[in-house]
């Protein structure tokens, strides 16, 4: 497993073969490809996504967790699922930028703030934990194949959810 502090910049190509990629009080940033065969990287700080996540990322989870608060965001898609578990309420996740994640979303403790960006989740969106901050954003359900989805709002208040399947169901749950 790789465990990173400070800051883990990449530019290159980057294979990680193992489990448990960690990048505890890491900022990461991805501006060129990574490759990776575990199925958990978890990052405590910013997760700034600009390049290529390449092969096959679907059932992997990036999870954004610890005790300090962080901006998630980028140019490039996320294609795998995002956690939000930070250790408190009063920790956040501020998304500083448009996103495209092609898998799941779960907020399970810890406050996400989207601002005024668009978020497009094309998994299951599941916020029934945690709290949001939803400000002027846009939560986009793109679901673009036959898979049911499903999106729990919890008992939170959403600015806009826009709903964009080319194919398949999207179920909604909560009291939101």
């Amino acid at each position: 497993p790789g465990y990173y502090t400070g800051y883990f910049n990449n530019n290159g190509t980057i294979t990680h073969n193992g489990d448990g990629w960690d990048m505890n009080t890491c900022n990461f940033t991805n501006t060129g490809n990574i490759s990776y065969s575990g199925t958990t990287l978890t990052a405590s700080n910013n997760f700034t996504q600009n390049g290529t996540l390449s092969g096959d990322w679907s059932g992997k989870t990036i999870t954004l967790d610890g005790t300090a608060s962080s901006n998630l965001g980028g140019t490039g898609d996320i294609n795998t699922n995002i956690a939000i578990n930070k250790s408190s309420s009063s920790k956040t996740v501020t998304l500083n930028s448009d996103l495209n994640i092609t898998g799941n979303l779960t907020l399970t403790q810890g406050t996400f703030i989207p601002g005024t960006y668009t978020l497009s989740v094309g998994g299951n969106a599941d916020f029934s934990g945690g709290a949001l901050t939803a400000g002027d954003s846009t939560i986009r359900m793109m679901n673009t194949t036959a898979d049911a989805k499903t999106f729990n709002g919890g008992t939170k208040t959403f600015n806009n959810i826009q709903i964009a399947p080319s194919a398949g169901t999207l179920t909604f749950s909560g009291a939101f």
